[in-house]
C-alpha cells in the first residue's frame, strides 16, 4: 500500500512539473527561422517561431540597405500560429539588403534576434549567348533544316527539342498555327537561359485559329444565320471581337442573352452557327474560330525567356490559355509579348517560383460588352485574365507582374490560388495599367500572404482590387490610382476601390491600405465601400484620397470590423460625405466621434490637376500636401515637410 501511495504521489509530482514546464514553455517565444524572398522592387521576410500560446509576441522588422544601416520599416504581420510575415518596400534593383527581426515576449524570449541577407533581383532579361536556331513557317523545313538561318527548322514545336541551356530559338515573321509542349525538365540554368524570341524581321504569330475557316464557304441557313464546319471551339471572333457562346440551338437563334450577334456550336454533327453583329455576311469580315487549346505547355522547366511574339486565339474549351506553367517550373521570364482574343493568357498551376511577367499587352475584345450577371452564371470561364493562379492547384510564390497593360477583359489576373500554406506568397503586382474592364483588376481571392499591389492605375471597371478574402496576409494596396470606377454589372452593384465581400469564406489575414487615390463620376457611388460580409484581421487605411459622388466613403456592416482609419481626406458632391453604420455624415469631426477613427482625416476637394484628363497631382493649393502621416518604410522619402496623401507626391 506505502509503495502504491508512493508510487502515486511521485507520478501526481512529475506530471505538475510537466504542465508547469509545458505552460510557461508554450508561452515563451521561441525563434526558429527566418526566410528572405526578394522580388524586383520589394523583400518578402518570414519569421517561424514555436510557443506565444497566448499570442502577445510581437516582432521588430529592421532593414540595412546596402550598408546604410538598420532602419525600422513597416510591422510585420502575424499569420497563423507561428509566423510573422512582412516586407521591406521599395528597394531598387540589384541591391544588398541586410535584415534583422527581433521578437519580444513578456513571458520571455528564446533566440529572439534572427537575420538573413538577401538581394532584389535584376530587372534585366537574362539573355542566352550560345546556340542560335531559326524557325521560319514560310521558308523552313522540319525534315531538312538544320536550324542555321539558311536552312531554318518550319516549326516551333520541332524547335524546342532542342532548348538547352544557353540556346536561343529565333522565330522569324509569320503565323505559327501550333501547339508546343517544352519536353520536361528542359530550358536553362541561372547563368544560361534558354530562349524563345522574335528574330525582329516582323509579327511572330502563335495562333489558335483554324486556318481553314478562311479558306470556306459559308452556308446560308436563313434568318441570318450561317454555319461551316468545326468540331468544338470557345471561341469565335468576328473582327478580332469575341461572340457570345450559346449552349442550346434555340437560344441561339433568338440571340435570349440580347448580344449583338452569337454562335452555338453543334458537338455532335461537327457544325458551327454564326449570326454576326448586324446581321451582317460572314463572307465580308474576318472570321476567327480557335481549334487549339495552348500556345506553350511549361512542365518542370526552369530559367525560359519568352519575348516578342504574339498570342492569338487559344481558346477551343473552357481551360484553354495561351502559356500554361505547371510543377517545378521556375524563373520563366515572359515579356515584351501580346495576348490577344483569349480568356486566360497565362495559367499558373502547381509549385512554380518566380514568374515574371513584364512589359506585356493583354486584351480580349468583346467580352467586356456582354451581360455582367450571364457572365457570371453561364461563362465563368471568361474571368481568368491575364494572368490566373487556379484555384485548387496554385501552390506557388514570387510572381511579378510588372509594367503590363491589360485592357478590354473582364477580369485582370487572379494572382494567388486557395490552398494555406506553410511560406508566403511573395508576390508583386506593380506599375500596371488595367482599363475597361467588367469586373475585377486584381484579384487576391485565395490565400494571399505578402501579397503587395503597388502603383497601378486602374480605370473604368467595377471594383479595383478584390480581397474577398485575401486569406493569410499581409495584402498591401500602396499608392494605386482607382478611376473613373463604374457600375458596369447593373444598378444592383456598387462600384468599390477595394472589394471585401467574402460571405461565408475564412476570414482575411491583416490589409493595408496607404496612400491610394480612388475616384468615381457615376451617380450615386462612393469611392471606397465595406459592406455585409466581410471579415478580416485587421483594415488599416492611412494616407488615401477618396473621392465619390453620393459618398466619399461607405461603411455599413452587420458585425463589427477590426477596422483602423486616419489621414485619409474624404471628398463627395452631394452635402453628405460618409456613411457609417446606417448613419449619414456631414462632417468628419462627428464620423471621427462616432467611429472612433479618422481623427486626423480630412474632408475637403483634393484640388487635382487635371482630372478629365487622368492627371491626379496634387496642385500648389492642394490641402492633400504634407498632410499624411509618416509609415515607416512605406512613404520616409517624400518631398516636403511630411508625406502627401493619396498616390502622387506634388512636385513643383
Amino acid at each position: 500500500i506505502l509503495l502504491v501511495i508512493g508510487l502515486f504521489t511521485l507520478s501526481t509530482l512529475i506530471y505538475q512539473k510537466l504542465q508547469t514546464v509545458d505552460h510557461s514553455t508554450s508561452k515563451k517565444i521561441t525563434g526558429v527561422k527566418i526566410d528572405l524572398h526578394s522580388t524586383l522592387h520589394h523583400v518578402g521576410v518570414q519569421v517561424t517561431f514555436s510557443g506565444d500560446s497566448n499570442a502577445n509576441a510581437s516582432a521588430k522588422l529592421e532593414a540595412n540597405i546596402n550598408n546604410k544601416g538598420f532602419k525600422t520599416v513597416h510591422r510585420l504581420s502575424r499569420v497563423a500560429h507561428n509566423r510573422f510575415v512582412g516586407t521591406v518596400f521599395s528597394v531598387t534593383p540589384n541591391t544588398k539588403v541586410k535584415v534583422r527581426v527581433t521578437l519580444s515576449d513578456p513571458d520571455g524570449t528564446k533566440n529572439a534576434i534572427l537575420s538573413d541577407t538577401d538581394s532584389t533581383r535584376s530587372a534585366a532579361i537574362p539573355q542566352s549567348s550560345g546556340k542560335v536556331l531559326h524557325v521560319s513557317v514560310n521558308t523552313g523545313d522540319d525534315k531538312t533544316g538544320t536550324g542555321s538561318l539558311d536552312k531554318p527548322y518550319a516549326s516551333i514545336a520541332y524547335a524546342v527539342e532542342f532548348l538547352k541551356p544557353d540556346t536561343t530559338i529565333l522565330i522569324h515573321a509569320g503565323t505559327y498555327h501550333e501547339q508546343i509542349d517544352i519536353p520536361y525538365g528542359y530550358g536553362g540554368t541561372a547563368d544560361k537561359p534558354a530562349t524563345l524570341r522574335s528574330a525582329g524581321d516582323g509579327e511572330v504569330i502563335l495562333a489558335g485559329f483554324s486556318p481553314a475557316i478562311k479558306e470556306r464557304a459559308w452556308r446560308d441557313e436563313g434568318n441570318d444565320i450561317y454555319s461551316s464546319t468545326v468540331k468544338q471551339t470557345h471561341f469565335v471572333g468576328v473582327d478580332g471581337h469575341r461572340l457570345w457562346r450559346y449552349d442550346n440551338f434555340e437560344a441561339f437563334k433568338t440571340l435570349s442573352f440580347n448580344t449583338n450577334g452569337g454562335f452555338f456550336v453543334d458537338e455532335n454533327i461537327k457544325k458551327l452557327y454564326v449570326k454576326l453583329p448586324n446581321n451582317a455576311n460572314p463572307e465580308a469580315h474576318e472570321i476567327q474560330v480557335s481549334v487549339l487549346n495552348h500556345a506553350l505547355q511549361i512542365n518542370n522547366v526552369a530559367h525560359v525567356v519568352i519575348e516578342g511574339l504574339t498570342f492569338r486565339g487559344y481558346g477551343v474549351g473552357k481551360f484553354s490559355k495561351a502559356i500554361s506553367i505547371a510543377e517545378g517550373s521556375e524563373e520563366i521570364w515572359i515579356s515584351n509579348n501580346r495576348f490577344e482574343n483569349m480568356a486566360t493568357a497565362i495559367w499558373l498551376e502547381g509549385y512554380s517560383e518566380d514568374i515574371i511577367v513584364m512589359n506585356n499587352n493583354f486584351s480580349d475584345y468583346g467580352v467586356n460588352k456582354f451581360n455582367w450577371d450571364a457572365v457570371k452564371e453561364h461563362q465563368w470561364w471568361l474571368e481568368r485574365g491575364a494572368v490566373f493562379c487556379s484555384n485548387d492547384g496554385y501552390s506557388g510564390r514570387g510572381v511579378i507582374f510588372y509594367k503590363n497593360i491589360v485592357h478590354a477583359m473582364f477580369d485582370g489576373i487572379k494572382i494567388t490560388g486557395q490552398d494555406s500554406l506553410s511560406y508566403a506568397n511573395n508576390s508583386d503586382i506593380e506599375a500596371n495599367i488595367f482599363s475597361a474592364l467588367s469586373d475585377d483588376g486584381v484579384e487576391t481571392d485565395g490565400w494571399s500572404s505578402n501579397v503587395r499591389i503597388v502603383n497601378n492605375r486602374f480605370k473604368d471597371l467595377l471594383a479595383g482590387i478584390s480581397v474577398a478574402p485575401a486569406q493569410g496576409g499581409p495584402t498591401y494596396i500602396i499608392g494605386n490610382i482607382i478611376e473613373n470606377l463604374n457600375n458596369v454589372a447593373g444598378t444592383d452593384y456598387e462600384t468599390v476601390a477595394v472589394k471585401f465581400n467574402v460571405s461565408d469564406e475564412p476570414r482575411s489575414g491583416e490589409i493595408f491600405v496607404y496612400h491610394n487615390t480612388a475616384s468615381t463620376s457615376e451617380e450615386n457611388q462612393a469611392a471606397f465601400s465595406v459592406t455585409n460580409h466581410t471579415d478580416s484581421k485587421g483594415v488599416f487605411l492611412k494616407n488615401n484620397i477618396w473621392v465619390g459622388t453620393a459618398y466619399a466613403f461607405y461603411y455599413w456592416l452587420k458585425t463589427d470590423l477590426a477596422f483602423k482609419q486616419d489621414y485619409d481626406l474624404h471628398f463627395a458632391l452631394g452635402d453628405n460625405i460618409i456613411f457609417y453604420q446606417g448613419n449619414e455624415y456631414k462632417t468628419i469631426t462627428a464620423y471621427a466621434e462616432r467611429s472612433k477613427n479618422c481623427q486626423h482625416c480630412q474632408m475637403s476637394n483634393p484640388l487635382f490637376k487635371d482630372v478629365d484628363a487622368g492627371n491626379y497631382t496634387l496642385t500648389a493649393a492642394s490641402p492633400a500636401r504634407n498632410q499624411a502621416a509618416i509609415i515607416l518604410g512605406i512613404n520616409d522619402h517624400y518631398l516636403g515637410s511630411a508625406p502627401d496623401m493619396g498616390a502622387l507626391e506634388y512636385i513643383e
